[in-house]
């Protein structure tokens, strides 16, 4: 994307006054915003130089990213009081950190979310009984699918095509995610409580150091996975345990991880490929193994397991 002025969220300090009608206004008109951001790139073709020549062309791609984010700053500001509120600021977000992030990978992830928005449960942005609610989600997501693909990319929402080889880079990908996950567990083994003897020797620093460097490195795996070209069916369910995986982290703070933990663990053949093919039969060895190794994550003290005295998910709060 071209990036040619500062990101900086304008400085709005006013929410859309008059409720849900007044938000939902305020959205459709950033919705119009991002189409026109999106033609504006295009005729720059990819160029984020600042050749006076193409001043007219570059100058459009200021004006309209400055109107999606005033759009994105009123939005943001809005009181959450209704799931449509949420959900309307869920897809806000998602239009800001597209338009101003630097990082390709957020623009593939964001881009894949709009893809598997009608495929996977995990990602819930439609609200059942609301049709004019779920047809402007759908008009927002369409034209944030269009903005994240880029110019000159065909990889817009349901466009991706279908390959035979035995991986795909997402399978690839999701390969070393279980490569990680596995090398978490056997560092996260290291500082249990019922295994480490003194925490305050040099030895336990140097395994918690070890730990935390484990998490960062999986964290990125997902993040790998996430923003990995969706090629194939197998490439979509492999997409939705690490969105699973990495919803099932940012829960580590409440009381619901443990919760969606037994969710994934429930359905857990709702979540596998069927079929017989060769590469069928490869993703489904990768799934029972994502979650034979998710299994003994949710051992670990950090995960919810036993804790220092049996105590549950949180027992190493309470006993610290």
């Amino acid at each position: 994307m071209a990036k040619h002025i500062d990101t900086t969220v304008p400085p709005f300090t006013e929410p859309p006054t008059g409720g849900l009608r007044a938000m939902f206004a305020q959205f459709t008109a950033l919705v119009g915003s991002l189409v026109k951001l999106t033609d504006a790139e295009r005729d720059l073709d990819g160029y984020d130089g600042q050749d006076p020549a193409l001043s007219a062309y570059t100058g459009a791609v200021d004006a309209a990213r400055d109107r999606v984010l005033a759009h994105c700053a009123v939005l943001l500001l809005g009181e959450r009081v209704s799931d449509m509120d949420r959900g309307l600021q869920m897809v806000t977000q998602m239009v800001r950190t597209a338009v101003t992030t630097d990082k390709a990978a957020e623009v593939a992830l964001i881009r894949n979310l709009c893809e598997m928005r009608e495929q996977t449960v995990l990602f819930r942005i439609y609200n059942p009984g609301k049709p004019g609610y779920d047809a402007v989600m759908d008009k927002a997501l369409d034209a944030l699918s269009a903005y994240a693909a880029g110019p000159g990319d065909s990889r817009g929402l349901g466009l991706s095509g279908e390959v035979s080889v035995a991986h795909s880079a997402m399978s690839l990908h999701f390969n070393r995610l279980l490569g990680a996950m596995e090398h978490l567990i056997h560092a996260e083994q290291a500082i249990q409580r019922r295994v480490a003897a003194d925490v305050l020797c040099p030895r336990f620093g140097t395994a918690m150091n070890g730990a935390e460097a484990a998490l960062t490195a999986m964290q990125d795996r997902i993040l790998c996975v996430l923003a990995a070209d969706l090629t194939r069916d197998e490439d979509r369910r492999l997409w939705e345990l690490g969105f699973a995986l990495r919803s099932l982290l940012d829960r580590a703070a409440d009381e619901t991880q443990q919760g969606f933990f037994d969710l994934l663990m429930h359905y857990q053949e709702f979540f596998m490929v069927s079929g017989g093919s060769a590469v069928t039969r490869r993703t489904r060895e990768m799934q029972a193994r994502y979650f034979q190794l998710l299994q003994q994550m949710m051992k670990l003290d950090d995960f919810g397991g036993p804790g220092p005295g049996g105590d549950g998910a949180f027992g190493p709060d309470l006993a610290a």
